[in-house]
């Protein structure tokens, strides 16, 4: 499990890092089109202004993307999809464990309602 999530890190850091270079390219040429179009027309600090007025304007409009992609793309933590997994399949010693840890909190009934259902031995 732990392997499957560092490959899948770093395919991921190397996916970024070249999306990274091709926007910070198309980034460059872009500024420098835009000066060279503004430039003659309103002199070169206000193309400078414009410049920096529109790449803050892009840069706000695509950190507002990105938030809400990663809001409705959200994969719960490692931890959590590991209790998510046990919960869903659980071993014999896993509830072995949480019916001794209902009986230590002084839960009787509900360690015994753990205890049959337990999942059935294959075989």
């Amino acid at each position: 499990m732990l392997d499957h999530v560092l490959d899948r890190f770093i395919s991921r850091l190397m996916a970024g890092a070249g999306l990274i270079m091709a926007a910070a390219i198309a980034a460059v040429a872009s500024a420098m089109a835009l000066y060279a179009f503004c430039a003659p027309i309103t002199g070169p600090a206000w193309a400078y202004v414009v410049v920096a007025g529109v790449s803050a304007l892009i840069l706000a409009t695509w950190a507002l993307l990105q938030r809400s992609h990663r809001q409705k793309h959200r994969e719960a933590p490692l931890e959590v999809r590991v209790v998510d997994l046990l919960k869903a399949h659980p071993t014999a010693a896993f509830v072995a464990g949480m019916a001794a840890g209902a009986l230590v909190k002084g839960k009787p009934g509900q360690a015994l309602t753990l205890w049959r259902e337990r999942p059935a031995k294959n075989g």
